[in-house]
């Protein structure tokens, strides 16, 4: 950590672990395997880095916008590593693809969630395949609620019946999900890490080869 350098406060902090994805696997073969789905999206790293600590996250990740895109890759627990953006906004959009090709990768299972008001998304992957999706959020008007998959034995489905449709998934039966995998959740900040930062190099724009013509 560099005294003095800009560091990520509590609150935007708790916005990057409320969105993340878990993968089953060590911190090494995660980053190998990440390297590897960058690579698939031609996507090049300009920047990586040894995080050993929970300060050296914060200054890695921050400001928290891109470009540069940052990802944060540490270990959560024994069997866990995390997964972590410096994007501040609250939709995901390529995380689940991302966690897919992953879980492919190492035949792992991921889990990618987002945890803020107004949203709780939940995306189980195994070895490349989509296990359980289960979404309930407003982005505007009414709430939205969508599963796909298989429902997994720690699921409370008598409660997607329920006429309000945003009590149907909220935080804590996200929470109680992921505690079931064997995931601590929410994150302790402090407790999280050693790991490696890589940055997205930003410079050059990667067409994707086109297959199949």
């Amino acid at each position: 950590m560099i005294d003095g350098a800009p560091t990520l406060t509590d609150d935007e902090l708790s916005l990057v672990l409320s969105r993340c994805t878990f993968v089953k696997a060590s911190v090494e073969a995660t980053v190998d395997a990440f390297r590897g789905e960058l690579a698939r999206y031609n996507i090049a790293v300009s920047r990586e880095g040894t995080l050993q600590e929970s300060a050296d996250l914060r200054e890695f990740l921050s400001p928290l916008s891109a470009p540069p895109t940052k990802f944060a890759l540490v270990r959560h627990t024994a069997e866990w590593t995390l997964l972590l953006q410096n994007l501040e906004v609250r939709i995901l959009k390529s995380d689940p693809n991302m966690a897919r090709g992953i879980s492919e990768l190492l035949s792992c299972v991921t889990v990618t969630v987002v945890s803020v008001p107004g949203r709780n998304q939940f995306f189980l992957h195994e070895s490349g395949a989509m296990l359980r999706t289960i979404e309930c959020f407003r982005d505007s008007g009414s709430w939205v609620f969508h599963t796909q998959g298989d429902p997994q034995a720690f699921e409370d489905v008598a409660a997607y019946s329920r006429t309000n449709a945003a009590s149907r998934f909220g935080a804590e039966a996200l929470g109680k999900a992921l505690v079931a995998l064997g995931i601590p959740f929410p994150i302790e900040a402090a407790s999280v890490g050693p790991g490696a930062g890589l940055e997205r190099d930003e410079t050059t724009i990667k067409v994707p080869a086109i297959t199949g013509m």
